[in-house]
């Protein structure tokens, strides 16, 4: 039959996503009797314990625990588990039948290796022109700047670790536990940029990480339905990306999404970098940034064109990484502990 499999989804009051994504894992083209999905409830207070006690063709085994966070919830889905690979979903992640079997190919194939979804866009009946453009923008593009899929019928493709995301990745359950496990960032419990921690410390055992194409998968991403809210998160992930680079001084400039939001380094940054950097300071104020929305809000209802909307929004958007960005650096100030990690890691 092969390895074992245990999905592990940690969830929190979306009980409807979670019922969609426990349906597309029933249509698994691998052994449906070496699948174990465990759903983690963190907490919550909607009917996801209903749903989890539904019927499926591969029936979840159903864990409550405190509402302590994403990352505890992977952790304690893995300790629970019994797989011998472990893939990671989360409850607002659709899979294609192949999925599962595309992800553990990549195991048997490789000794050491992290397995990556492959993101198709999600798109939904009369959404937003935003949410529109960036289903597309997020299928092939992460918040972290780095490419999220491969061109259909594309093979194997190796990957960075700055392409681990935690919402559909895998590796085999003894491998978890050595590289360390799901490490929380800020003592929150939340699991923002917790995956490129993970994918850090895997990087550094000599794990490779690979892009599975027949590992197929669509984010049904609750925070793109509205411009607000996806600029909010968008601020506070570029927030927290000083807090891992605080951490992994090495990832400083590494980062794509922060490429041109980092200060001007003189005698090191090109010309075009230079530029690029004072055009994003100018536009990335307060002022400017309002004239963008209100730009955005009349393309919207007058000439909602994608090709019109979309460098639109990125610069809506790079105008919020790069606020966050910034406050980071004020929040997570280089400390003796940075300045340890820079000599050990």
């Amino acid at each position: 039959m092969g390895f074992k499999v245990s999905i592990i989804i940690p969830t929190y009051n979306r009980a409807d996503a979670l019922r969609a994504a426990l349906e597309t894992i029933g249509r698994q083209t691998y052994p449906l009797g070496a699948i174990e999905t465990i759903v983690i409830d963190d907490g919550s207070t909607d009917s996801t314990s209903q749903v989890a006690a539904s019927a499926y063709p591969c029936m979840p085994r159903y864990i409550r625990q405190a509402n302590r966070g994403s990352t505890t919830a992977r952790n304690t889905g893995a300790n629970e588990s019994h797989g011998d690979v472990l893939i990671f979903l989360d409850d607002d992640i659709l899979i294609e039948p192949g999925f599962v079997g595309g992800l553990v190919h990549e195991h048997e194939t490789q000794p050491r290796v992290v397995g990556l979804g492959t993101f198709r866009p999600y798109h939904m009946p009369d959404e937003s022109s935003f949410r529109r453009v960036y289903a597309e923008l997020t299928a092939t593009l992460t918040l972290k700047g780095v490419p999220e899929c491969v061109p259909a019928g594309a093979v194997n493709a190796e990957a960075s670790f700055i392409e681990c995301t935690s919402n559909a990745f895998s590796v085999r359950r003894a491998d978890f536990f050595n590289i360390g496990m799901m490490q929380d960032l800020i003592g929150d419990g939340q699991g923002l940029w917790g995956d490129v921690d993970f994918g850090y410390r895997a990087y550094r055992m000599d794990f490779a990480f690979r892009r599975n194409p027949a590992a197929v998968c669509y984010h049904h991403d609750y925070a793109i339905n509205d411009r607000e809210d996806y600029t909010r998160r968008s601020e506070k992930i570029a927030c927290w990306s000083v807090a891992l680079i605080r951490k992994y001084p090495k990832l400083d400039g590494q980062l794509p999404m922060l490429a041109d939001k980092r200060p001007i380094a003189f005698g090191e940054d090109n010309p075009r970098l230079i530029i690029r950097k004072t055009l994003r300071a100018l536009t990335s104020t307060r002022p400017m940034l309002t004239l963008l929305e209100r730009n955005a809000g009349w393309l919207e209802a007058h000439y909602p064109r994608e090709s019109l909307l979309r460098p639109v929004y990125r610069w809506i958007v790079g105008g919020y990484i790069y606020r966050g960005y910034r406050r980071g650096l004020q929040e997570y100030p280089v400390t003796a502990t940075n300045a340890h990690h820079a000599t050990t890691e």
